[in-house]
């Protein structure tokens, strides 16, 4: 091998493992963030446990001016005052509930438990837990 070999082959060692950071070998499949939950389990199966997490995300809109907030008023439903921070009128929000699913795989004493986190879903990470146990 040259040393322009021998360059190449150690970058693609050190640029690999980031690159497989969010992904997952089930058998000769891959499932990499970004797959949807039936691609998942295709190619790996059930998991041993799901749980799906519920996150409330609320976000703040437009400082509205005092004379325009009766009209306001009347059409929002999610309407909080902003006189205590010094501003005279009303911010909207909008609040929404996310579902969070996070399934594992156990794959034995001898490999860590995989944990893989769905948002929308779509496969959004892949992490290892702790060793896995035999059943």
């Amino acid at each position: 091998m040259n040393a322009i070999q021998w360059s190449s082959a150690l970058l693609l060692l050190v640029v690999m493992p980031s690159a497989l950071a969010d992904a997952m070998r089930c058998g000769t499949k891959l499932v990499v963030a970004g797959d949807t939950k039936l691609e998942v389990l295709k190619k790996c199966g059930e998991p041993d446990f799901k749980e799906t997490i519920k996150m409330l995300k609320t976000s703040k809109h437009v400082n509205v001016s005092s004379s325009k907030s009766s009209n306001l008023t009347s059409r929002h439903s999610s309407l909080s005052s902003n006189s205590h921070s010094g501003h005279s009128g009303i911010t909207l929000g909008t609040e929404s509930i996310e579902a969070i699913e996070q399934w594992s795989y156990n794959r034995g004493p001898t490999q860590f438990i995989k944990l893989l986190t769905f948002r929308g879903g779509r496969l959004e990470s892949v992490e290892e837990g702790e060793r896995g146990f035999s059943d």
